[in-house]
């Protein structure tokens, strides 16, 4: 017994192509903020981060199929970014002494 299966295959293109301008972008990024330029350093890295988390956000939804994963994934997924997001505000104190 044979199921119809939907082909992804458009989806997966577009967001092929969605990657590709987001890394056209970081490398527009990093020449325009280039730290010898005098611009602020922490303006180049984080939107550098920024452009990396919605890059890793794409791979994960789609490529790893995480879309479609229920309410349990989720909460795996989620819970200890949550956790890791109080932890570093938690050491921001100490860690801005040493700076």
């Amino acid at each position: 017994m044979s199921e119809a299966h939907e082909s992804h295959d458009k989806l997966y293109y577009w967001i092929f192509a969605w990657l590709t301008v987001w890394t056209v972008l970081e490398i527009g990024w990093a020449e325009w903020f280039h730290p010898d330029t005098g611009a602020a350093r922490w303006i180049l890295i984080s939107g550098l981060a920024g452009m990396a988390a919605i890059k890793a956000g794409l791979v994960g939804l789609y490529y790893m199929h995480l879309r479609w994963e229920g309410w349990l994934i989720w909460a795996a997924i989620i819970f200890p970014l949550v956790l890791s997001v109080v932890m570093v505000i938690g050491l921001l104190p100490d860690a801005i002494g040493y700076w």
